[in-house]
């Protein structure tokens, strides 16, 4: 599990820098905040859903079945997560939902850091770095857990 995981982290930490660089640089996004702190929490998120697919892994059996869960998990995270409309909007049940995603945390650090130029003394900075955190560990004791041998 170890290997995949590094494995795994090197691609998309490399990922991660060519699409903050090409963002950026090439598309002239503008950013008033630290790149580095968006670059941290961007990979956080990237760990959170390696840590997901891990989970995942460990309780399919096949391929299909895999691939429909992962789907079926990320296209609600994401249209909770206030990237597509503000969550505000959204109605009050799932708006409390979408508080505990770390989509949703990792959306407003993220925007938080572009537009307003926050840094990590803001909560929904800070918030935007411990929540992906707190969900990629959960996942990692459940996938390790589902991954061990059973006697």
């Amino acid at each position: 599990m170890l290997a995949q995981v590094l494995t795994q982290l090197i691609i998309f930490v490399v990922q991660i820098a060519l699409l903050l660089m090409f963002g950026l640089l090439v598309f002239h996004l503008p950013s008033k905040g630290s790149v580095l702190l968006l670059y941290i929490i961007c990979v956080l998120l990237g760990v959170t859903g390696m840590m997901l697919g891990l989970v995942i892994a460990s309780k399919v059996t096949e391929e299909r079945d895999a691939m429909q869960l992962a789907l079926g998990l990320f296209f609600p995270a994401l249209l909770l997560s206030g990237v597509m409309w503000p969550v505000e909007s959204i109605p009050t049940p799932l708006y409390q939902i979408s508080l505990g995603l770390p989509t949703t945390w990792a959306a407003e650090a993220g925007r938080s850091i572009m537009s307003r130029g926050w840094g990590i003394e803001h909560r929904q900075v800070w918030l935007g770095l411990v929540v992906p955190l707190a969900w990629s560990f959960v996942f990692f004791l459940w996938a390790a857990k589902s991954l061990r041998p059973k006697k």
